[in-house]
């Protein structure tokens, strides 16, 4: 287990993307480093995702490559604090970076200094999102563990089925109903309905699915839409 807060550096050229992560590995950060926000897209893995405190972000060459990642954070409810870096800090470029979801705009060259006291000041205010955001990731590794006839259960418990209800409307037994339920709620973590409620309630905006997330969490996915649609 690390205790060290979790950074990402996106930066396309080479020499820049090692010199930053030297200087943040010289301290308490970890760091993990990625060659272009495509390339973030493409292939770091949701769950870990979450887990990031800090992005550090070259400014890209085009206003549309800079809303790559705040759109794809944004639509899967990730609030992670970013950090830009750019060549220019003009008021044209700064406000373009703000506007795709920056907290900070740093210019080069800056020195250590600069760069600790912008990560740190990320790190402080991701503090209180970061639990929700991996809470939420649990929650739908938990709901993608369900079968297909134990997600069925699910919607009819939070619709206010008792287990004959249950056991009639999918055409099974009550004691086979029952069965489904203790493990609905085994899965899910949860002692009593009420505390099913609330943690499904916490990922009631998560309706996409990440797309590096298996067929299963997709499932997982399409059943809190499913869910929130009849608690509307």
């Amino acid at each position: 287990m690390h205790d060290e807060p979790l950074v990402m550096i996106i930066e396309t050229d080479v020499e820049e993307r090692y010199a930053i992560q030297h200087m943040l590995t010289t301290t308490r950060y970890r760091v993990v480093i990625c060659a272009s926000p495509e390339a973030f897209l493409a292939g770091y893995p949701f769950a870990s995702v979450a887990t990031l405190q800090c992005l550090f972000v070259s400014q890209p060459a085009s206003q549309a490559d800079c809303q790559l990642i705040p759109a794809w954070l944004a639509r899967r409810e990730i609030t992670i604090p970013m950090i830009v870096v750019t060549e220019a800090a003009d008021i044209v470029t700064v406000v373009r970076a703000v506007r795709a979801g920056a907290i900070d705009v740093i210019q080069r060259p800056f020195d250590r200094r600069r760069l600790y006291e912008a990560v740190e000041a990320a790190l402080a205010e991701d503090v209180p999102r970061r639990a929700m955001r991996v809470l939420r990731v649990l929650i739908m590794e938990r709901l993608a563990t369900l079968t297909i006839r134990e997600k069925d259960v699910l919607q009819l418990i939070l619709d206010g089925f008792n287990n004959k209800a249950i056991a009639r409307d999918l055409t099974i037994s009550v004691q086979t109903a029952a069965k489904h339920r203790v493990r609905v709620f085994a899965k899910m973590n949860v002692v009593d309905i009420s505390e099913l409620h609330r943690k499904l309630s916490s990922v009631r905006s998560m309706t996409q699915a990440p797309p590096y997330i298996a067929p299963e969490s997709r499932d997982a996915c399409a059943l809190v839409k499913s869910i929130n649609s009849m608690q509307t």
